[in-house]
């Protein structure tokens, strides 16, 4: 590697100011109203958010401003809930010089835990930028500085999106990617190890998911089906929600058997017999979309990317109404490779490419918001009374024009206007 090389990325990457979110000055206002032309297919909305949440909505009437409010007012533009990222890394990142994940993770694992917690700050704060208020972090961020991480958030009071984070991946191959090199990264179960310790310490962290490799080594070593299944067993127990990797075909039909609440990958999904699968599957559409970053950009991915990727989503689709729940990840970590210097973008643009693979507007925007929530998170969101107030503004409505989520005017996070154009 070119220690120069290293060194501007680094400097890029970490010296940044953190200003790039326009920060409101904050209201002293008992509350604030919103007034927008589209939201939650009605007309002429005022929004009035309290506190954190959503305490009314009205439509198709006059916009009354009010002394006591913040009075936000517009009117020819569209409001969506803060959409969801359900597979990111915020705190793993590539150089210059990397064109792989696994080059990637040596950059990211080098990094010292200061450079790797201020790099997460940042990434989150890009993410919430361009419109994420949920992020669901999925590892490769160290022995848990994902924990510190968040420490950092809530004592520095910085506004981010809602952070919900798994550790380390915990696998039982040995050969997992890396792990001898870089084994802060994973925790590799082996004979003796207790399971019940293991996951007493997850929850010292505060972790309520867990994310299991059912492979990402060698093809031919695959998760035993039993002791996987086992493993999600009681982790669900034990109140974690699991999610699990998995790439070839025989891991992805023990993944389908696990009862995991949500599946990342599954590039050879399409190579098993779905039409007696009985469960609704979550499954994670991420690097379905990245491929086509990938072969745009300068390098060649691997050969599942280019010739199975559309096949696959496509026999997907055909069997979602059935069987699958497709929501959306970015798995954005290769920002400089993909010519991206915000992370935000990147996962934005990943979600507008879903468009690439027969998505329609509607749907794509459905999997970045309302269907995470009720099948991964539960939480109460939307655009509704009672909900948190996450709120993304457009000038004009994203289901007709996507590129435009790359714009948002306003962005609300539990009530407070923190990005403003």
């Amino acid at each position: 590697m070119q220690y120069r090389i290293y060194f501007f990325i680094l400097f890029f990457t970490l010296i940044i100011p953190a200003t790039i979110i326009s920060y409101h000055e904050m209201s002293k206002k008992k509350c604030t109203l919103l007034n927008i032309k589209h939201a939650n297919n009605l007309n002429n909305v005022q929004i009035k958010i309290s506190e954190n949440f959503i305490t009314d909505i009205k439509s198709d009437s006059a916009f009354i401003e009010n002394d006591e409010c913040l009075n936000l007012n517009y009117q020819h533009s569209t409001a969506l809930p803060g959409l969801i990222d359900s597979h990111s890394h915020v705190m793993a990142i590539d150089s210059a010089d990397a064109k792989t994940w696994k080059q990637a993770l040596e950059y990211s694992a080098g990094l010292s835990d200061a450079q790797r917690i201020n790099l997460g700050v940042r990434n989150l704060k890009s993410m919430l930028k361009y419109g994420f208020t949920t992020v669901r972090d999925l590892g490769n961020s160290g022995f848990f500085l994902d924990y510190k991480l968040s420490e950092h958030l809530s004592r520095n009071k910085i506004y981010v999106p809602n952070f919900i984070s798994t550790g380390p991946g915990i696998s039982f191959s040995t050969s997992q990617i890396d792990h001898l090199n870089y084994p802060n990264e994973y925790n590799v179960i082996g004979e003796n190890t207790n399971i019940d310790v293991l996951l007493d310490l997850y929850k010292k962290m505060n972790k309520s998911w867990i994310k299991v490799y059912a492979d990402n080594s060698k093809k031919d070593e695959h998760l035993n089906e039993n002791n996987l299944i086992q493993f999600v067993k009681k982790a669900k127990s034990r109140n974690f929600k699991v999610a699990i990797h998995s790439e070839f075909s025989e891991s992805a039909k023990s993944a389908l058997q696990s009862g995991a609440n949500s599946l990342e990958h599954m590039y050879e999904v399409a190579d098993l017999d779905l039409e007696n699968q009985q469960q609704n599957v979550v499954l994670t559409v991420e690097n379905y979309s990245d491929c086509i970053n990938f072969e745009k950009s300068s390098f060649a991915h691997n050969s599942i990317c280019k010739n199975k990727h559309n096949n696959q989503i496509q026999q997907i689709q055909k069997l979602k109404d059935k069987l699958f729940s497709l929501i959306f990840g970015s798995d954005a970590v290769l920002d400089s490779a993909s010519g991206y210097t915000e992370r935000g973008l990147h996962a934005i643009d990943i979600l507008i490419s879903l468009k690439e693979f027969n998505f329609k507007p509607k749907d794509m925007i459905k999997a970045a918001t309302s269907l995470p929530s009720e099948k991964l998170f539960g939480s109460n969101y939307g655009i509704k009374v009672g909900a948190e107030a996450d709120i993304s503004v457009y000038e004009t409505d994203p289901e007709e024009n996507p590129e435009i989520l790359r714009h948002p005017v306003l962005i609300i996070k539990s009530g407070k206007v923190v990005y403003q154009k």
